[in-house]
């Protein structure tokens, strides 16, 4: 017989554990472990953000004591990239900074996304830059359309390297870059033929020539100083050093001002509105 915290008798574990709705393994592995009767049956994982398969002493805690199974747990609880985690304690930050402080960086309420990411801040605009009628995107979307088929089905093959000026991509390194003029041609004259070459612009005003539409379009142009090989680099009068992030459109750099030494974690908007506040 098996008697639980309240002294009920149970003829096997098996039989406790779904008494308390538990799986009878749950129970057996959870006292193996050194876990108390009462424990091992009550503890609910979904509420505790699974932290009771772990040791006590593994915990990890917010700064509202709750516990997690590990910091990867804890950050997925409070919406936090674990780079920016690391990155801000670092940097000595309170935990409650680190879990609670925003990026600073929102796309905006009302903003609609094509299948490649970029913004617009409208469907209407959106369905301008392709050329095509809202009603006719509307309708595709309700026949169970993906986002890249409603846009471009009708006008896929027809699109001349000029067609492309105006269109912008968020780079590796986060920034925005804009195709701001066709530049190549291959050598027959040829300007339907897709390894044409453009001038393309970043959001900073730092300008790249001669860039392939292939590269372009996956966000593999480089910026010139804005390093994303963990190495040193700059944006402006900002040091940076290259952490990660969640996309091309959220990327987090460690930063210092070199005018007034200030140090955080900073997308590349960021630091152009950080650099934007010296320069007025």
């Amino acid at each position: 017989m098996y008697k639980d915290h309240k002294g009920n008798e149970f003829n096997s574990i098996r039989e406790m554990a779904e008494y308390y709705g538990q799986h009878g393994s749950t129970v057996h592995g959870r006292m193996a472990r050194g876990w108390t009767i009462e424990e091992a049956l009550t503890v609910d994982t979904t509420t505790t953000h699974a932290c009771k398969i772990k040791p006590k002493k593994d915990y990890i805690r917010d700064h509202k004591g709750q516990l997690f199974i590990s910091v990867a747990a804890m950050c997925e609880y409070w919406g936090v990239d674990r780079a920016v985690y690391y990155g801000r304690k670092k940097l000595g930050w309170s935990l409650e900074d680190i879990l609670t402080r925003p990026l600073d960086y929102t796309g905006g309420a009302e903003c609609v996304f094509d299948h490649y990411g970029n913004e617009y801040m409208s469907e209407q605009e959106m369905c301008k830059h392709y050329g095509i009628k809202r009603s006719t995107y509307r309708e595709r979307k309700k026949r169970g359309w993906d986002t890249e088929k409603a846009l471009t089905y009708a006008t896929a093959n027809v699109i001349v390297p000029e067609k492309r000026i105006g269109e912008f991509r968020y780079a590796n390194c986060g920034l925005k870059m804009t195709v701001i003029a066709c530049e190549g041609v291959d050598t027959s004259g040829n300007k339907n033929k897709k390894y044409n070459t453009y001038c393309v612009e970043f959001e900073d005003g730092t300008r790249v020539h001669h860039v392939k539409y292939s590269k372009f379009a996956i966000g593999r142009v480089g910026h010139p100083t804005l390093n994303i090989s963990h190495t040193a680099g700059h944006l402006g009068v900002v040091n940076t050093w290259y952490i990660g992030g969640l996309s091309q459109q959220n990327i987090l750099y460690k930063c210092q001002c070199t005018k007034c030494n200030i140090k955080d974690i900073w997308t590349p908007q960021m630091i152009l509105q950080h650099q934007k506040q010296h320069n007025e």
